[in-house]
Order: C-alpha cells, then sequence, then structure tokens
C-alpha cells in the first residue's frame, strides 16, 4: 500500500475529492474525479463528466490527463495521479499509456 509522501498528498486528495462532491452535488453527475500533480502542485484537473457531455468516454482520468499533456506534452513521468475510486480498465490504460510512472493515489490506498 502506498503512503502519502507528504501533507500535499492529503491536500491534493483533499481537493480531488472535493471537485468530485462538486461535480455531483451541483451538476448531478457522477462523484468521479482527478487531479494530476507534480511536486505538489495540480497543474490540471477534472471531474467526471460523462453525463453532461453525454459521452461514456469523459471520464475524469481521461480528461486530467488529457489536459496535462496539452499543457506539458505526452510524458507526465513526473507527475502523480489522485483519484476519487480506482481507475477503471480504459482509464488504467491512458494512465500507463502517458508515461505515467509515479502512480496513482485513491482514497482506499492512502
Amino acid at each position: 500500500m502506498l503512503k502519502p509522501n507528504s501533507n500535499s498528498d492529503l491536500e491534493l486528495m483533499q481537493r480531488c475529492i472535493a471537485l468530485a462532491a462538486d461535480a455531483c452535488i451541483n451538476d448531478g453527475e457522477y462523484p468521479f474525479a482527478a487531479v494530476i500533480a507534480s511536486k505538489g502542485t495540480f497543474p490540471c484537473e477534472s471531474a467526471n463528466r460523462a453525463k453532461r457531455d453525454r459521452d461514456v468516454n469523459s471520464h475524469a482520468e481521461i480528461a486530467a490527463l488529457s489536459k496535462a499533456q496539452l499543457m506539458r506534452g505526452a510524458d507526465l513521468s513526473d507527475c502523480t495521479m489522485y483519484a476519487t475510486v480506482e481507475p477503471c480498465a480504459l482509464c488504467s490504460y491512458a494512465i500507463r499509456d502517458s508515461s505515467h510512472r509515479k502512480g496513482c493515489l485513491w482514497p482506499s490506498r492512502l
């Protein structure tokens, strides 16, 4: 089991959970979110958008990865992803394919 490296891991996970709760309560969206961070700062984040976009592929992890790659390029090897749940097969493939080597944390892994 991964342990948080610092308070920033917990703060980023709290941001992720707050983002999911906001999307669920205010937008009627599924309560999933992802935050991608590098060195304790989060360059991008996304809540699930499947209902809003009417697209079953609009998962939070996929949207956050897309934003991060647009901002930083394809290599996200220095980043950590925080997600509200363990990523599904679709998202797991995208995470692996993004050269994302630092890992993915979700509440049960903290």
